[in-house]
């Protein structure tokens, strides 16, 4: 007793309560000091916040659902007719998502040989052509239903969101069955080649051309993903017309067509706006978060009582600060994509390295940016690969229609302007497509991802026109 007393004169010098008492405000003002500390770096954060916002809606990126636009042409005419007849429509339908009689997707015709996993349609044994036949004509109401839709009007956007319930909120936005739809796709590639068996090249076109329309339809709704099986579906498109061009010849009026469809099928637009909606889809989890409204938030953010736990600590004012941060480097990066995709691939270079420094900068105070930043490199190099296959398609289809009066021209140069209006760029060098003279015919390629001319060798990443 008397040696805890003497050690509360030392410590307390005598007066205990009073002492605690001392404590206690202390204690209370270091909070005080404290909260309002973290009140101030919340509120300039949220305007740092509210500055970039506006920055961003100065140049005209879409910060609220109300704002997506059209990307099709200036002139475009629209689908007018009944909303539920739209090609949109048509794309989350049921209908959409039938694979066709004899269709599956573990099927040959569809992973090893459309799909580019071995060989082509045109390399196929006697059976399996057999089989390619008999699928195209069982399915001949299921092809003629999917160029019906393929040739309606573009639907307009307030119809196309409308579709894609994201009025009602991004993150539960729906998707058509992009698998089926790349079914279809390939469905329509088996037709044309059925066509090209049975002499009637001008068909084969059509039924290409539809493929291309039915995935600039997909291309009209504001996700990264449709963006990228749009792509996909595009890409399967044209590497079977690179292998069925020099084998047929087709009348001036399919190739007018068909060269029409792919001017409208580069939709760098499309794709830029895509990156506009995965913005808005971080924009309303944050909003989600700052409400501590976490019903119906995306499982891989919040799938648990836990993680719901969780987003409403991380929606506290306390925490505002790290909040708004995080809410800017996400905006910052995004609008950084918007601003890549809309440029060639050989100019987004020094925007990129300087998303990617900022990016390799995120981590536990920016989870959110973390976890919603798509790879944009990957992404975009999918656009320039997709754009310069459509150019590469436009100049052979223009040495085609050169070949028949003199051979094939010793430059492009040639072509220009009475087969091209210009010789095309490629994306990813800024020079033009690398076009030689060969004993059988031409050499046609783009220098790809890396930038590099590595003389289209099996080895390389050079994207070259046909097999």
């Amino acid at each position: 007793m008397m040696a805890r007393q003497i050690l509360v004169t030392i410590l307390f010098g005598g007066d205990v309560v009073k002492t605690f008492k001392w404590i206690f405000v202390v204690f209370v003002v270091v909070i005080v000091m404290l909260v309002g500390v973290v009140a101030v770096m919340g509120t300039l954060a949220e305007n740092d916040l509210n500055v970039l916002e506006s920055e961003l809606r100065a140049k005209g990126i879409a910060l609220e659902v109300e704002e997506l636009h059209s990307t099709r042409p200036e002139g475009t005419v629209f689908y007018s007719g009944p909303p539920g007849e739209s090609a949109t429509a048509f794309l989350f339908s049921a209908e959409a998502a039938v694979q066709g009689s004899g269709v599956k997707p573990s099927d040959w015709m569809w992973y090893e040989i459309v799909n580019g996993k071995r060989s082509s349609l045109f390399d196929s044994s006697h059976d399996n052509e057999k089989q390619v036949i008999e699928v195209v004509h069982d399915n001949r109401e299921l092809i003629a239903r999917i160029r019906a839709v393929a040739e309606t009007a573009p639907t307009q956007m307030e119809e196309v969101l409308e579709s894609m319930d994201m009025r009602k909120g991004l993150i539960a936005a729906k998707l058509p069955n992009l698998q089926g739809c790349r079914s279809l796709c390939k469905l329509l590639i088996c037709d044309a080649y059925v066509a090209h068996l049975e002499g009637r090249p001008d068909d084969a076109l059509k039924s290409c051309e539809a493929a291309l329309k039915l995935a600039g339809h997909i291309r009209d709704m504001p996700t990264l993903i449709t963006q990228m099986i749009g792509i996909a579906m595009s890409g399967i498109t044209l590497d079977f017309f690179a292998e069925l061009l020099p084998l047929t010849e087709f009348s001036d009026e399919s190739f007018d067509s068909f060269a029409g469809v792919l001017d409208e099928s580069g939709r760098r637009e499309a794709f830029a706006l895509s990156f506009e909606g995965e913005l808005l889809i971080g924009r309303q989890v944050f909003k989600m978060i700052s409400s501590k409204t976490t019903k119906s938030s995306p499982s891989i953010l919040i799938d648990d009582g836990g993680g719901k736990m969780m987003a409403r600590v991380y929606g506290s004012r306390a925490l505002s600060f790290f909040r708004a941060r995080d809410e800017k480097t996400h905006l910052w990066i995004i609008s950084k994509y918007v601003e890549c995709a809309r440029l060639p691939y050989y100019e987004q270079r020094s925007i990129a390295a300087e998303v990617k420094e900022e990016l390799e900068g995120l981590g536990w105070s920016t989870p959110i940016a973390s976890l919603m930043t798509p790879n944009l490199l990957r992404a975009t190099a999918s656009q320039a690969e997709h754009e310069v296959k459509i150019d590469m398609a436009k100049v052979a289809i223009a040495l085609e229609r050169y070949d028949t009066q003199d051979g094939y021209p010793e430059t492009l140069d040639s072509l220009v302007p009475d087969y091209l209006p210009e010789v095309p760029v490629d994306e990813f060098t800024g020079e033009s497509i690398v076009y030689s003279l060969k004993d059988d015919g031409y050499l046609l390629y783009s220098a790809g991802e890396n930038g590099i001319d590595d003389g289209a060798s099996d080895s390389s990443d050079d994207i070259v026109w046909g097999l």
